[in-house]
């Protein structure tokens, strides 16, 4: 039981070293003041849990390895047994710690990329990879010590039920009947049983009697092992020498004497099962036959009764152990989801205050280059108005007279251009006048046409055979720049 609850207690100290880091940073940041305190208990109770297992500890070992014991000889035995304990505790306890520390480690990788989040798939799928290759290690973690759980508590049931069975004994011990009683009873009964069965039954009740009931003086513990081992080694040497080491408090001696009231219990049984059968099919009565029946149904209700208690410490014990399970699963999992509700509100807190200072800075140097681009158009403008000025201050009298010449000169020649256009237009509209009055138009169909000379194409370009229509060349007005 010490053992056992040792390694409950490491059991827990390694499960709470996997979040260790991530719970103290979660506490210097304003953890609740519940959890604070359901942490400061739990550690408590593992201190005193270890308090306690250690006292119980080298209470055990001075009573079973002192020089001084009574019992040294005895205890010798369970030294190597110690040691192989000791050394499996030891090695089981590496083991977690090396698979404890696997997860921690896959666990603080997973936390690093969180830090520098990249919006790809191949990201999110390496994120998504790494999240089930964690689950997986700690779902097969679980499995592996539910099923260390299920052993263990498979172990102390045992425990349990031959503590219980040795206590039986002792009791039996200390609450013996006075022989005068037990003589009067004994009497009574085998004057009861004679007088009522037939002689083969008779004389098994009356052997029952006399040697202590249907398990021969022994409680119920020693005779279940006894025939277990019986079961178990077909040699009747190798049976009593064995079942003398195997059963606690029975010498070799004992162990032979019960064997031989074994055999002769099963001898006398085998008689009381042939002359009931023989009397059930020659006399038939109805009294012998209830008798036979309460006594098997007794025994039935007996095993039953025990059968049912047995199982329902089991179930209430795996009851506990599934609510307990179940609560953990559940703080860990609320503190695993509040970790990472942190870590992606840091995260984003970080990329807002990154992406405000990527836009300052850009409008900083937006309004840099702007200011920049505005002086230097600025001052290509002033250059341009001083070099205007400095030309239009100094013209002299003839540039001035030849510019109003050219001027004069150009608004005449665009005078000349607008009246000959005016004067054309005029010649067009009255040519047209004249030929709507002399041709009668008259469409026929005729496809070819289409790519024919227009009846006006071909007046135009008689007209300028004939000279009639033709211009002057337009005047060009030149400009200064």
């Amino acid at each position: 039981m010490a053992t056992y609850k040792k390694k409950n207690v490491d059991e827990h100290k390694n499960k709470v070293a996997v979040q260790e880091n991530p719970t103290e940073k979660q506490g210097k940041h304003g953890r609740p003041k519940t959890e604070n305190r359901k942490r400061n208990e739990f550690f408590e109770q593992v201190d005193s849990l270890n308090r306690e297992y250690n006292s119980l500890e080298k209470e055990r070992n001075t009573l079973m390895f002192s020089r001084r014991s009574d019992f040294r000889k005895e205890y010798c035995s369970f030294e190597d047994s110690d040691v192989k304990s000791l050394n499996e505790k030891t090695a089981e306890k590496q083991h977690l710690k090396q698979q404890l520390g696997k997860i921690r480690g896959s666990v603080s990788k997973f936390q690093r990329e969180l830090l520098d989040v990249k919006p790809s798939p191949s990201f999110v799928q390496k994120l998504k990879d790494m999240m089930e290759e964690i689950e997986s290690s700690i779902m097969a973690f679980k499995e592996q010590q539910q099923k260390i759980y299920d052993g263990l508590i498979q172990e102390e049931k045992s425990t349990q039920q031959e503590i219980t069975a040795m206590e039986k004994k002792f009791d039996s011990w200390c609450q013996l009947p006075a022989p005068s009683t037990v003589a009067a009873n004994v009497k009574r009964t085998t004057s009861t049983v004679t007088a009522s069965l037939p002689p083969a039954v008779a004389a098994f009740e009356k052997f029952l009697v006399q040697t202590g009931g249907h398990q021969g003086g022994w409680d119920d513990y020693d005779n279940q092992l006894f025939l277990k081992l019986k079961a178990k080694y077909k040699n009747n040497e190798t049976f009593l020498r064995m079942a003398g080491s195997a059963i606690p408090g029975k010498n070799f001696d004992e162990v032979r004497q019960h064997n031989e009231w074994f055999i002769q219990y099963l001898e006398l049984k085998e008689s009381k099962r042939k002359a009931i059968l023989e009397w059930k099919q020659n006399k038939k009565e109805e009294k012998d036959d209830s008798f036979m029946k309460t006594e098997e149904t007794e025994e039935d209700d007996q095993i039953k009764k025990k059968n049912e208690k047995l199982e329902n410490e089991r179930a209430e014990r795996l009851s506990k152990l599934a609510e307990y399970k179940a609560q953990k699963e559940l703080e860990k999992a609320k503190l695993q989801e509040q970790q990472f509700q942190e870590e992606m509100n840091k995260m984003k807190e970080r990329e807002k205050e990154e992406k405000k200072r990527l836009e300052l800075k850009a409008q900083v140097e937006e309004y840099a280059r702007c200011r920049a681009e505005e002086e230097k158009v600025m001052r290509e403008a002033e250059e341009a108005r001083k070099a205007q000025l400095r030309k239009e201050s100094k013209p002299s009298t003839e540039e001035i007279n030849r510019i109003r010449e050219r001027n004069t000169k150009i608004l005449k020649e665009k005078q000349a251009v607008i009246k000959a256009k005016e004067e054309e237009i005029k010649e067009k509209e009255r040519r047209l006048r004249k030929l709507k009055s002399q041709v009668e138009v008259k469409a026929e169909r005729d496809p070819s046409r289409l790519y024919k000379l227009t009846r006006g194409l071909e007046e135009r370009r008689k007209e300028s055979k004939d000279g009639s229509g033709a211009k002057g060349p337009m005047l060009h007005m030149p400009h200064r720049y």
